[in-house]
C-alpha cells in the first residue's frame, strides 16, 4: 500500500507479505526482462509486487509470508515497485 509519494516515481510503501517468488518467473524470461536484471525474489502483497535485486537481499534472508515492513521505492509499472530500503517504523 501506497503511504505517501516522496517525489517523481519514488514511495513509501507498507507491505504485508503474502507470496515470495525466488528468481525470475517464466513472464521475466518469454518478456526478456531476466537478460536485463535477475530478480533475487518478489514479494507479493495484497495490491502490490516488491521486486528485490541481489545488492539488498540482506534485507530479506530471514523472509517468511507475514513479515510487514516500510520501504521506499521506486514503481516500476503499475503496482510493481523496486524496492531500494527499509524504512524505520
Amino acid at each position: 500500500m501506497i503511504i505517501k509519494h516522496l517525489h517523481s516515481d519514488v514511495y513509501q510503501i507498507s507491505v504485508v507479505v503474502k507470496e515470495i517468488i525466488y528468481g525470475n518467473t517464466v513472464v521475466d524470461k518469454i518478456t526478456g526482462w531476466d537478460q536485463v536484471q535477475f530478480t533475487t525474489l518478489k514479494l507479493r502483497c495484497t495490491d502490490c509486487t516488491v521486486m528485490v535485486f541481489k545488492s539488498d537481499i540482506i534485507n530479506f534472508k530471514n523472509v517468511s509470508q507475514g513479515f510487514e515492513f516500510k520501504a521506499e521505492a521506486k514503481e516500476w509499472r503499475n503496482n510493481v515497485f523496486n524496492f531500494k530500503k527499509i524504512l524505520d517504523n
